[in-house]
């Protein structure tokens, strides 16, 4: 699925195009030339294996449920800012359009 969102940076006003595969612990975000993301399960160091892990919230600012797991690949680059948080820890959390159909 690919979006095309506002963007830019200083004095650019243009367009970024934005392509999403949302897929919980496998979600994939690409800003082409700017931003790669791929979320990844976590990986257990001693039996390789995937190892599942939700975080629960009872308060829920952001979200009361929250599935951990790592980034495969996080970079971002854009005139002269960098920033790479590849294999370092990632989250994903289900979002709920619940009562938008109503009108509440």
């Amino acid at each position: 699925m690919t979006y095309r969102a506002p963007g830019g940076f200083g004095n650019d006003a243009g367009r970024l195009p934005i392509q999403m595969q949302l897929d919980g612990v496998r979600s994939r975000v690409t800003i082409p030339g700017t931003l790669e993301l791929a979320l990844a399960p976590m990986i257990n160091p001693v039996t390789g294996e995937e190892e599942p892990a939700t975080l629960m919230k009872p308060k829920g600012f952001t979200a009361q449920v929250q599935e951990l797991c790592a980034t495969a690949v996080l970079r971002f680059s854009k005139e002269g800012l960098s920033y790479d948080h590849s294999g370092k820890y990632g989250g994903s959390v289900a979002s709920s359009t619940k009562g938008l159909d109503s009108g509440v």
